[in-house]
């Protein structure tokens, strides 16, 4: 279904949007459909959907919710996604608070932006909403859990800084290697595909399976031409190597993207706060 490739990389035109860090050692419980889905309850309303998206600058909740539960309105802000060509206009906010799994926030800032609903979701949840702390998804389990910052808790290894236009506006990324050839790809959860490139790229590529036209994907500000195909070569992504992967290919995207089906066979540690990011295998921690 349409979903099962939707792009959810979201791309706020405004400064990050710091909040309170939660307490040590909560767990946040996953669900898959195929993007990971998380329960999150705002302040005493009715708990809803959110995806937990390692490729989202801020957490997001629709305009209509929002304004139902009386949020603040404290600027306009301007939503989009990597190849989109018309930004959806939003506004700033507040939660109070906000609870997911055993952790609980208080005062966190976010954006209210109408969402795609690819799965039924009403916005999207992400780590720079924990910053001060360290996000680890466990894909692999089901879970995500967020840990306290500490020496003790660090991964082991050099860290991957965030990759972005400028300081303090990036997003996890690494260095893949596809078909022998390196380059920089965003690790993006709420990408239901698995590897995703740009068109420009894909045509330089050995393909075992010819570029097939597909419906167009829906973006946050337009939609953009799709297709499928198969890499004839290996794709690797920190402790993981796929061969022959089966790639969708769209037309406009600038950057490649590694989605949850490839992510579900890792583990990935974020530290919002200074940007920077650890690829394990699953199961590592």
């Amino acid at each position: 279904m349409l979903s099962r490739f939707f792009f959810a990389l979201l791309v706020f035109t405004a400064a990050p949007l710091p909040s309170s860090a939660a307490e040590p050692g909560k767990v946040i419980p996953l669900e898959f459909g195929p993007r990971p889905m998380t329960t999150v309850t705002f302040g005493d309303h009715a708990p809803v959907k959110l995806v937990f998206d390692t490729g989202a600058m801020g957490t997001s909740l629709d305009t209509s919710l929002a304004r139902s539960y009386g949020l603040p309105e404290q600027g306009v802000v301007r939503v989009g996604s990597p190849g989109g060509k018309t930004p959806h206009e939003g506004f700033i906010t507040t939660f109070p608070s906000l609870t997911v799994g055993d952790a609980t926030l208080q005062n966190v800032r976010a954006v209210a932006v109408d969402s795609l609903h690819k799965q039924g979701e009403v916005g999207v949840l992400s780590p720079s909403s924990f910053a001060g702390s360290l996000v680890a998804f466990e894909f692999a389990r089901s879970r995500a859990v967020v840990l306290p910052k500490t020496a003790d808790t660090l991964p082991k290894g050099e860290a991957t800084p965030y990759q972005g236009p400028t300081p303090g506006h990036g997003l996890p990324s690494l260095a893949v290697s596809i078909d022998g050839q390196t380059m920089t790809a965003l690790l993006d959860s709420g990408a239901g595909y698995g590897l995703t490139l740009p068109l420009a790229l894909a045509k330089t590529l050995r393909l075992k399976k010819p570029l097939t036209p597909r419906e167009a994907i829906p973006m946050m500000g337009g939609t953009l031409a799709a297709y499928t195909g198969q890499l004839d070569g290996t794709f690797t992504v920190g402790p993981v190597t796929v061969k022959d992967p089966e790639i969708l290919v769209l037309d406009g995207l600038p950057v490649v993207t590694v989605g949850i089906q490839i992510l579900r066979g890792l583990t990935i540690v974020l530290d919002p706060e200074e940007q920077r990011s650890w690829v394990l295998p699953a199961n590592a921690i």
